[in-house]
């Protein structure tokens, strides 16, 4: 029988696979909320933390597994950032770090490093790589550069400084690439995971221009995308929102998965991605898989399927991050679709 993994790498490949990949989308934060645990508590101890994840990966049986998921701002604490914890949902950066290229200039990147919580993460990649890899595809989660950025500048003033300072922005969404490069490399030159998973919700369409992002966005992480195969690393790339305008400008990132919000026609996508890159979603997370009943989710489900998965090169998974409070028994009935689905067929 065919492996998580190995379903997911057929549906990279581009052709039908022998069952159809399905897998849930982040979840960083509900699949704590299954073990009774949040971050808070496993931040400096990855052997818990990995042990929390491969529980709950062996029990659900998702295709794909993200370590790292839901705590993208925590990174950023290596840089000086302050850092507040929830007791339900991602922890948050309660501020910028940086008004000026002169600040800018001044963040301690050689401390990403040594950040404990940053060395927390990484060792969790790698015993959940080394317990599950063979089986299940895993893969670390971060913000993806113009998201990182707009963290490290402050949201709002990213948005304005497009118009009136983009010099800056752009001086920053290059400094966020070359962090999360820095991040990565241990896991990445190593090859202790397969893939890495990207989330730049900042450059959805509702926020910025397709003008701003081909400017701002998309150069940092085409070279980061490159810098991942070159070793071999397969990237999955997940933008919130509508990005009807720029799915042409997502397959110029490179990545080799690109996942598109409930937002986006799931049709339109499959036929702008046919045969160039893996296509994923896009099931509503919250109206559906968090509020639905089972019967609900496994219909909805099934209709993304009808629309995408004909000829392979799709991945069923919500159209976001996978709510903490969503039922176990919804995800099931989510994962159930996709594995009575038989892809050859259709």
């Amino acid at each position: 029988m065919v492996t998580p993994r190995k379903a997911v790498e057929q549906a990279i490949a581009g052709g039908v696979p022998e069952r159809q990949p399905v897998c849930i989308y982040g979840g960083g934060m509900w699949t704590l909320r299954q073990a009774g645990e949040t971050f808070a508590g496993l931040a400096q101890d990855p052997e818990r933390m990995s042990e929390v994840i491969v529980r709950v990966a062996r029990d659900v049986r998702s295709d794909i597994v993200y370590t790292g998921s839901g705590y993208n701002n925590v990174h950023v604490a290596a840089l000086g950032g302050r850092i507040k914890y929830r007791q339900v949902g991602a922890p948050d950066l309660e501020e910028p770090l940086v008004k000026t290229a002169e600040d800018l200039a001044h963040l301690p990147l050689e401390q990403v490093d040594s950040y404990s919580t940053v060395q927390t993460v990484r060792e969790t990649a790698r015993r959940v790589a080394e317990q599950i890899g063979d089986e299940y595809m895993v893969t670390l989660t971060s913000w993806g550069p113009f998201s990182l950025g707009a963290q490290i500048l402050g949201v709002e003033e990213t948005m304005r400084g497009c118009f009136r300072q983009p010099e800056l922005v752009r001086q920053v969404i290059e400094f966020a690439g070359e962090f999360l490069r820095v991040f990565y490399a241990p896991l990445v030159e190593k090859r202790v995971i397969p893939m890495v998973a990207l989330a730049d919700p900042t450059a959805a369409g509702s926020l910025i221009s397709r003008k701003h992002y081909e400017k701002f966005a998309l150069p940092p992480l085409r070279r980061l995308v490159e810098y991942f195969r070159s070793h071999g690393v397969v990237t999955f790339l997940h933008i919130c929102g509508n990005t009807d305008d720029r799915l042409d400008l997502l397959l110029e990132t490179g990545a080799e998965i690109v996942s598109i919000d409930a937002a986006v026609d799931l049709g339109v996508a499959k036929e702008a991605f046919r045969g160039k890159t893996c296509l994923g979603g896009n099931l509503h997370p919250v109206h559906v898989l968090q509020q639905g009943t089972p019967a609900q989710v496994e219909a909805a489900a099934r209709g993304c399927l009808d629309q995408a998965a004909a000829g392979g090169g799709f991945i069923l998974m919500p159209g976001c991050d996978t709510p903490p409070l969503t039922p176990r028994e919804n995800v099931d009935a989510f994962l159930r679709a996709a594995w009575e689905y038989h892809p050859a067929a259709n």
